[in-house]
């Protein structure tokens, strides 16, 4: 196992390293100060997973997660302060596959960690058979491969887990605490998160994102995923 750690402050860094040596004593860990550094890393040593900061001094962690996602779909986990909710949204929108609030202990940094690594693999494993065709909609859950008229789409890890929880239930509403436990684990609704993956999913499958007809929202409960036509 890899990672890679892009955060400007050394204390912060040897937690983050104390953390993931705690669940992965032989890891790889590679750490970047700056933007360049981890867009070389990012590109050449191939992570299997990044901690970002967002608040790094020389550079805007966004701009850094927007050039990883450029290149890559590894899992990204963005830390964010507390009160930066504007920062944390930015990084979710920006391809991020969960986030970290700082200051933070070793079991919730494992456990967020945990759950996005189950996400990635599981995003490429298999498990259902064969493609499926749904409308203009071509699914191969098992293959990892989504084809909307022609064109083939591709999804970061917590894309992927709530394209496939809400395409597996099309015509169905689920709701965001059943996305909450099934993508997270967790009975806590992760509203603010989940509505930054719908928007992102929404730039990919809708004609108009801004009028949605795939994924709709069903106010007060949740999401309802209706295959294009």
């Amino acid at each position: 196992m890899r990672f890679l750690i892009v955060e400007d402050d050394p204390d912060v860094v040897k937690l983050v390293n104390t953390c993931l040596r705690m669940r992965w004593p032989d890891a790889e860990l590679e750490a970047a100060a700056e933007g360049k550094t981890a867009l070389d890393l990012a590109k050449g040593w191939v992570p299997d997973l990044v901690v970002l900061d967002l608040g790094l001094a020389g550079d805007d962690g966004v701009d850094v997660l927007h050039g990883i996602r450029r290149m890559s779909n590894v899992p990204v986990v963005i830390l964010t302060a507390n009160d930066d909710q504007a920062k944390r949204v930015l990084g979710l929108e920006a391809g991020a596959d969960d986030y970290i609030l700082k200051p933070f202990n070793y079991a919730e940094f494992l456990a967020r960690v945990n759950a996005v690594l189950r996400r990635a693999e599981s995003s490429g494993a298999g498990g259902d058979a064969g493609p499926a065709v749904s409308g203009a909609l071509m699914v191969d859950v098992s293959a990892h491969r989504v084809v909307l008229r022609g064109e083939e789409l591709h999804f970061t890890p917590m894309e992927w887990s709530v394209f496939t929880s809400l395409w597996r239930c099309s015509g169905e509403v689920v709701t965001i605490k059943d996305l909450s436990m099934e993508i997270w684990e967790t009975a806590a609704p992760q509203n603010s998160a989940i509505k930054t993956v719908v928007r992102r999913l929404r730039m990919k499958l809708e004609q108009d994102p801004s009028e949605p007809t795939v994924i709709n929202s069903i106010r007060g409960l949740g999401y309802r995923f209706d295959p294009p036509e």
